[in-house]
């Protein structure tokens, strides 16, 4: 969890190796404040590639205040996280349906002190965590994942060439890089599309690595095979599959109910 203070520009995050995410706690209201994720500092490398220099972002990151993030979000065009939340007593499949509307691949769970009245934070429920339970435990509902992915329509495909119109990639609408495409562009891709990987190919549209969002993956250490991009699949698609699909009303009503006024920024130092 990473704690901060209106007052306070330095944040002070407890060292876990590995962790991607944390929720940010408000010292001062004593108040959950939203998360910071891999594709919040995605967004902030982006916005110092753009208007300043290696040097002043190199000084002027040591003063930069977390409330500011979602300024950066505004000036960059990218939309902005909603500030959701369940209840550790809510049910899975309301845990589920709100992580669809909200394209979210966390949900903090949130309970309150019967004491101070204040929130805790109980835990964090990742889509990976929510799809291993479900595959443990919810034999029924997974049987047909037993069925190729294309089958089942889960995922997304490259489109056929007659689709295409002219100009587009050939992996349309797959974000796609080469091993010369500039780790900027990449970001661009990560940024723009709300994205957490894009496969990297060769002239033949041969996949040899995966850029993420936290690291590279080769194909060779996980044990893949090497074969044309023809496809890509997330975790949002299976959660998709088994939930079904979620309202863009829900979606509209969920973003007015959570969202909070956004923080000015405060002037840089």
């Amino acid at each position: 969890m990473v704690r901060f203070s209106p007052a306070d520009p330095h944040p002070r995050p407890d060292p876990s190796p590995g962790v991607v995410s944390a929720p940010l706690w408000n010292s001062e209201a004593s108040k959950f404040a939203g998360m910071l994720t891999v594709l919040d500092i995605i967004h902030l490398i982006q916005y110092y590639y753009r208007t300043a220099s290696y040097d002043y972002a190199a000084a002027d990151v040591e003063t930069f205040r977390l409330e500011s993030l979602r300024d950066i979000e505004l000036s960059l065009g990218v939309d902005q996280p909603p500030l959701m939340k369940e209840h550790p007593s809510s049910s899975l499949y309301d845990a589920s349906r709100t992580l669809m509307k909200t394209h979210a691949r966390r949900l903090p769970l949130l309970d309150y002190d019967t004491e101070t009245g204040h929130e805790v934070i109980v835990s964090v429920l990742t889509q990976y965590r929510l799809l291993k339970f479900i595959s443990i435990n919810c034999h029924k509902e997974v049987q047909q994942l037993h069925m190729p992915l294309r089958r089942l329509k889960i995922g997304t495909y490259v489109s056929p060439a007659s689709e295409l119109t002219e100009g587009q990639s050939p992996y349309h609408p797959i974000a796609t890089a080469y091993l010369s495409t500039p780790v900027f562009d990449v970001v661009h891709m990560f940024s723009e599309r709300s994205i957490s990987a894009v496969p990297i190919i060769d002239d033949q549209g041969v996949v040899v690595n995966l850029y993420e969002t936290v690291d590279v993956i080769e194909e060779e250490r996980r044990g893949g095979k090497k074969g044309r991009l023809l496809g890509i699949i997330t975790l949002s698609d299976v959660l998709r599959y088994i939930i079904g699909k979620v309202d863009d009303d829900d979606h509209s009503e969920l973003k007015s109910s959570q969202s909070e006024p956004s923080m000015k920024k405060p002037p840089r130092s």
